[in-house]
């Protein structure tokens, strides 16, 4: 698996909220990935912060979610397309 692929498939895995394949992404990323070529790298570092986005927004979510009361007792979701 290449470097590319690993953060588009992870992306992907994060977005559909798929546990099971994250993990097996995860334990992928362990083993020597394949470098980016010379045209892929620009596209990698652009999803690789794309990623490092959701993840923030993710590890924001499971924060909200895991506290016992909220502010004005609201569900708020740090995704801004979700923000409501």
């Amino acid at each position: 698996m290449n470097a590319l692929m690993l953060v588009n498939e992870t992306i992907e895995a994060l977005t559909r909220v798929d546990a099971e394949r994250l993990e097996a992404l995860a334990e992928a990323a362990m083993h020597p990935v394949s470098p980016p070529l010379a045209g892929e790298r620009k596209e990698v570092m652009t999803r690789s912060r794309v990623l490092a986005r959701m993840l923030g927004y993710t590890r924001h979510n499971l924060r909200l979610a895991g506290s016992r009361h909220l502010p004005g007792d609201e569900r708020r979701s740090a995704w801004p397309p979700f923000r409501g």
